[in-house]
């Protein structure tokens, strides 16, 4: 199964300590409009995604590859992993632990 926008922002919610609310506070949105992303029913815009990108990334690669993922850019992402693959832990990690068991971006 492949890893969506919602099931990643929930990988990062959780690494980050942050609440859907906490999410959209910062981000200057709606919690409904998180819930709507984080439950994979509605994709943020790029203004949206360059802000919640930002708020959830640890260093500057990691923010664009997850901007590029929340936008649904999988080739780009595919090209940043391979390129700076030390910035995407979360991406591959994501499918290695009890909770998230089976889940992959590719």
């Amino acid at each position: 199964m492949k890893l969506s926008v919602g099931q990643l922002l929930r990988v990062y919610l959780k690494r980050n300590n942050m609440t859907q609310s906490d999410l959209a506070k910062k981000a200057g949105c709606s919690r409904a409009m998180v819930n709507h992303m984080v439950s994979d029913r509605k994709r943020p815009g790029e203004a949206l995604a360059e802000i919640v990108a930002l708020i959830l990334s640890d260093d500057k690669e990691e923010e664009e590859g997850l901007k590029f993922f929340l936008l649904q850019h999988h080739k780009k992402v595919h090209k940043l992993l391979k390129e700076y693959p030390h910035a995407f832990e979360d991406f591959r990690t994501a499918g290695n632990r009890e909770d998230d068991k089976g889940l992959r971006i590719y």
